[in-house]
């Protein structure tokens, strides 16, 4: 923990001795950045002066008009403090669109015609966004000039608002036919098309090649899918994932992806996998992200289903169109290693082999949104994505090592059971962040994420005790691994603070480490619960669904039954220790008495104390134990009515310290 908390100082102390300024080449370069980072006032305002330059152009009118309705209506929020008088509150900062209608309206009240016409038809355009149709018609009447750029592009999507689809195709043909390369023409009637299942007017509107490029990515994706051209499909795909791919978000990305593979590797305590296989496994797990896709747009352009806002409808969507979808491709992976390549010979080899295809999954997917959002969310995806992914694809695996060490039932069977779970958790978890209306209740998603570390540890346990491999030297030190958990995401978050400072400034960075604190502080909470909740190996012991969360008080409590045979030794120093031990014996008895287990014991050699049971001795085992001495409370019977009536919860049996067991015979 002290590593931890001075990897992020050390971070911290060194961008303060640096004193460095972030440079952007042109101003759409850091409007690109305040959007990546949230920072919607910032944009907006660097747009407006982009388009203040110069009024009549209009590749910067739109641009301005492209910038700022991409701000969400509700963009930021302030937390008012508290007062005397009443309780501290939220309040919200709702996009600023009377600044740009006031913009446009100053133009169209010029005297000069042509920025009076770019004035109503920026104003136009702003009302089309807005839905205010009738305004918005009312402008366009007002441009006087039908061959400014933009015009018959905006009457097009006016008339498509009004479900007056031949209109609208007519302005939009205008609008290529006058001005050329129109983005906003072509893919507006490129997704008239689509909808509307028109393959003809669709090809001839791209007989020429350069349209192609003017069309959105998704709809290159929907075009060459159903020509079933697949070479170019995945090109399209791999050219999108990776257009704005940066060193930063790379090293990020790797940096989570490393640390939980270093985890993985090192929790396999008994029977550790060559490096080799466990590379390969996360490499192909990189790959699941093209199936992924594929089978996404199958599900959006074969059976037409999209998140539509519908409470109802999203939550089945996030399950079956995002979690079943991404769970059954990780899964590819894990069955080629585990059935094909038969990696598998113990029950971690399931858990491991499927994680390490989720971490490689959410590698690439990490650089995707670090590109989308920035480096601010590095943080959110080493503790909750990845882990989510990590998560869900073990309960896979989980169930897989389940049914063959246990249930015994078809493998296809069990599949697709563990597939339903982790589809249902992963749909569970992604349902709360993507549905508008759940949005406010969010914490669920962190509630399962913190009930998840429990259970994932709890399938790590019961693997591990089940391991044919299973040697009792080896010990689970749960604090060692807990700390690389936590040393990891200090590394995470000490690099999401310098690269922040190194590509914008110290003031970004430091507003970053602000954010990161409240939430570092839930996730750093969790794991140090896992310290307490520790990993505690009982050989040959499936854990209970209770016992995922709440694991076994002691290590030893699965191996002592009747007949084993046990050693005690000396640990206090006491009268009683130093007359009797070491002492071998054997267990004859267990009772439970007001929620404790008490072993009775019969020795191999009485004892020499001057007593009336001096053949037999108690012990009580010490709870929470997990690592260094197995130690067990000795007690001795006073009387032979206590060894007769086996009630050893009795304040006539004498105390005689703590003890260190061992256990001499194999289970």
């Amino acid at each position: 923990m002290a590593i931890s908390f001075a990897v992020v100082a050390m971070a911290m102390l060194t961008v303060v001795l640096i004193d460095y300024n972030p440079h952007y080449d042109y101003p759409k370069e850091e409007v690109d950045f305040c959007m990546h980072y949230a920072r919607y006032k910032q944009a907006d305002s660097i747009a407006f002066s982009i388009a203040s330059k110069d009024s009549l152009n209009w590749e910067n009118q739109e641009y301005l008009l492209n910038i700022h309705f991409q701000i969400p209506e509700v963009c930021e929020y302030v937390v008012e403090p508290r007062s005397k008088r009443r309780r501290a509150k939220i309040k919200y900062l709702y996009r600023d669109d009377q600044r740009i209608l006031n913009y446009f309206k100053t133009q169209s009240l010029s005297s000069h015609r042509p920025l009076k016409a770019q004035g109503s038809l920026g104003l136009a355009s702003c009302y089309l966004r807005l839905s205010q149709l009738d305004s918005a018609h009312y402008y366009l009447s007002q441009v006087g000039n039908p061959n400014l750029p933009g015009y018959h592009a905006n009457r097009g999507v006016y008339h498509l608002k009004k479900e007056q689809t031949d209109s609208a195709v007519y302005f939009f043909q205008q609008e290529i036919s006058l001005n050329g390369a129109s983005k906003m023409a072509y893919r507006n009637l490129a997704a008239h098309y689509i909808r509307k299942g028109k393959q003809e007017e669709l090809d001839n509107l791209l007989k020429d090649p350069a349209a192609f490029e003017l069309l959105s990515t998704t709809q290159q994706k929907y075009i060459h899918f159903k020509k079933l051209n697949i070479p170019a499909y995945w090109f399209t795909v791999l050219a999108a994932t990776f257009s704005h791919w940066n060193i930063f978000s790379f090293i990020g990305a790797f940096l989570i992806a490393f640390f939980w593979v270093f985890y993985l590797y090192k929790i396999d305590l008994y029977e550790p996998e060559k490096k080799r296989y466990v590379f390969l496994c996360f490499l192909m797990g990189c790959c699941t992200v093209l199936p992924t896709e594929m089978l996404s747009d199958m599900n959006h352009y074969w059976f037409d289903q999209y998140l539509n806002g519908q409470t109802g409808h999203d939550f089945m969507y996030s399950v079956f169109g995002i979690g079943l979808i991404e769970e059954f491709s990780k899964t590819i992976p894990f069955l080629i290693m585990v059935y094909i390549l038969k990696q598998a010979n113990e029950p971690y080899d399931y858990i491991k082999y499927a994680c390490l295809s989720a971490i490689g999954f959410a590698f690439v997917e990490n650089i995707l949104y670090i590109d989308s959002y920035g480096l601010n969310i590095l943080h959110g995806r080493m503790t909750l994505a990845a882990f989510g992914h990590i998560f869900f694809s073990s309960i896979v695996g989980y169930v897989l090592a389940l049914n063959h060490y246990r249930w015994k039932m078809p493998w296809l069977l069990a599949l697709a059971l563990g597939l339903l779970i982790a589809s249902f958790a992963h749909g569970f978890y992604d349902f709360w962040f993507i549905n508008r209306a759940a949005n406010g209740f969010a914490i669920f998603s962190y509630v399962l994420i913190m009930l998840a570390i429990f259970i994932f540890h709890g399938f790590i346990n019961s693997a591990l005790n089940n391991s044919d491999f299973f040697d009792r030297n080896k010990k689970f030190d749960n604090v060692y691994y807990s700390t690389l958990l936590i040393t990891g995401s200090s590394f995470v978050y000490a690099y999401e603070y310098m690269s922040s400072f190194l590509l914008y400034g110290f003031d970004y960075g430091l507003d970053n480490v602000y954010k990161m604190i409240s939430y570092s502080v839930c996730i750093y909470a969790a794991l140090f619960l896992v310290v307490i909740n520790r990993v505690i190996i009982v050989p040959k012991n499936w854990l209970s669904v209770f016992h995922l969360f709440y694991h076994p008080k002691n290590r030893l409590d699965g191996e002592l039954k009747k007949g084993v045979h046990c050693r005690l030794k000396k640990f206090s120093a006491n009268f009683y220790q130093e007359r009797m031990l070491p002492a071998s014996g054997e267990i004859v008895d267990i009772t439970n008495e007001k929620e404790r287990k008490y072993y009775l014991v019969r020795l191999l050699e009485p004892s020499s104390i001057d007593l009336p049971v001096k053949d037999h001795l108690v012990f009580r085992l010490k709870e929470k134990m997990d690592t260094g001495d197995n130690l067990a409370a000795l007690y001795l019977l006073p009387e032979q009515a206590l060894l007769s009536s086996r009630k050893f919860a009795n304040k006539k049996m004498i105390f005689c310290g703590w003890v260190k067991l061992e256990i001499e015979d194999p289970v």
